[in-house]
Formats: C-alpha cells, sequence, structure tokens
C-alpha cells in the first residue's frame, strides 16, 4: 500500500508539473532557408580537382516554441533544426543543429542542448564571410580556418547573463567529447557516448560592444579534460580574443 500511495503522489506531481506547462501561452513558429550556388572554378594547369563546375545548396528548416510558465516569472524557448548541406548524407549532424531547450528568466538564460549557446566559432578579421587564408575552392580545396576549440555544438548544458549595454557572458558545459546525443531516452538507456580520448569540454565566453557602437568584442577561453587514464592525451585548453570596429564604411580587426 506504501508503494503505491508513493507511485500515486509521483504521478501527481509529475501532472501538475506537466499542466503548469501546458497550461503556460505558446507560440511556434516554422521558418527556413535556402541558398543555391552556381560555381566554376578554371586552373591554368593540373592542379588537385583540375577545373570544375556546378550547383551546390545550402537548405535548413527550422521549429521553434517559445512561451510562459506558470513558475514564477520563468518563460523557455525550445527548437530544433533540421540541416540538408549539398555534401550531406542522412547523419547524425543533420539532426544535432540548433538543438535546445531554454529557461528564461530576466537577463539570465540556462541552456540545455547544442549548437545553440554563444561560441567563439567565428572570424572577426575575415568580414568577407568565406575562406580564411585562401579562397575556398581552388584548386578544389577549402579555405583554411584556425582550429576551434569551442564545445558549443556538442550536448551539453549553459548559462548566458546578459549585461544591458555591456555584452553578455556565458558558461557552457560538455560532459562528453562527442557531439552526438545517442541515448534514447525512450527505449532504453544504452549509450554509445562512452569515455574517449577527451572527456568534458567547457567554455567560458564575453561578447558584447561595452556600450561603444560599431565595436564587437569577443573573448573566450576553452577548458578540455583529458582522459586521465589514457597516458598520451593532453587537455587542449584553448582561447579566443578579437575585436573588430566599423567606422560607417570602413570595419578593422584584430584576432
Amino acid at each position: 500500500m506504501k508503494n503505491k500511495l508513493l507511485t500515486s503522489a509521483l504521478v501527481g506531481s509529475l501532472s501538475l508539473i506537466g499542466l503548469a506547462a501546458t497550461q503556460a501561452s505558446a507560440q511556434t513558429t516554422i521558418s527556413g532557408n535556402m541558398a543555391i550556388s552556381f560555381a566554376a572554378v578554371s586552373a591554368d594547369k593540373p592542379v588537385t580537382g583540375n577545373s570544375y563546375q556546378g550547383f551546390g545548396r545550402e537548405t535548413q528548416i527550422n521549429i521553434a516554441n517559445k512561451g510562459k510558465l506558470n513558475v514564477g516569472d520563468l518563460s523557455y524557448a525550445a527548437g530544433f533544426s533540421l540541416e540538408f548541406d549539398g555534401s550531406d548524407t542522412n547523419n547524425s549532424d543533420q539532426t544535432q543543429e540548433n538543438m535546445y531547450i531554454d529557461f528564461i528568466s530576466g537577463n539570465t538564460t540556462i541552456t540545455v542542448g547544442s549548437d545553440h549557446i554563444q561560441n567563439t566559432d567565428t572570424n572577426s578579421t575575415n568580414f568577407v564571410g568565406i575562406g580564411y587564408i585562401r579562397p575556398d575552392g581552388i584548386g578544389n580545396v577549402n579555405g583554411t580556418y584556425p582550429a576551434n576549440n569551442s564545445p558549443y555544438s556538442l550536448n551539453g548544458v549553459g548559462i548566458t547573463q546578459a549585461i544591458p549595454t555591456i555584452g553578455a557572458l556565458s558558461f557552457y558545459y560538455a560532459p562528453n567529447s562527442t557531439s552526438i546525443a545517442s541515448t534514447d531516452i525512450l527505449n532504453g538507456l544504452k549509450s554509445t557516448e562512452v569515455e574517449a580520448g577527451n572527456n568534458s569540454k567547457s567554455e567560458l565566453l564575453f561578447r558584447g560592444n561595452f556600450n561603444v557602437k560599431g565595436l564587437n568584442v569577443i573573448l573566450g577561453r576553452q577548458f578540455n579534460d583529458a582522459n586521465d587514464s589514457n597516458a598520451t592525451t593532453k587537455g587542449e585548453d584553448g582561447y579566443h580574443y578579437s575585436a573588430s570596429y566599423n567606422f560607417g564604411q570602413l570595419t578593422v580587426g584584430v584576432e
């Protein structure tokens, strides 16, 4: 009888939580984007890939829901994206795009998911947005980018504190170095996220303009917890410091 009462009480509590969430006002939006390109590259002499021409695509569907919770002054935002780009085949990366549940109270946001929180995977000195050292596509290769240690694309939990007129300070923690949420919580708890060469990763980050119009500052520090049982693995910590300033028709930056 005690076990039955305990079970009933637990179910009742969960029902109340669900009721509080479902009674909240909510808004669901579906959006998307598609870009189609045509590129033609010719080489004066044989190189890797030689000459080529053809079409490319970037396609994405976004599903988002937001509303108020009947718990204090909390609001929420949740969603995910499906991304299908030119060279993609069906894989888990397509479903890990911008997957999130946010709990929001004033200027504070707690995030659970992947590929959603602010991050250092950006180039403040690359204003064109393509390539980094050389143009993309020459010799049929991608432009080279600096290594990025940000764990934002991994599944984890983070908190962002907006500082009005200054910027936003965030901390993100990913317990596993793999980017795949491989545990199916409805059909068992077996997971492929076993201990790897690198364990948890985290990032402390500030992004803002310090109330200066045209200024963009990024200050980031990443921490990588190596697997202690693997003597050859090292914790690959990293950092990103950059700033850019727009003078109207002119933008300068340092990174």
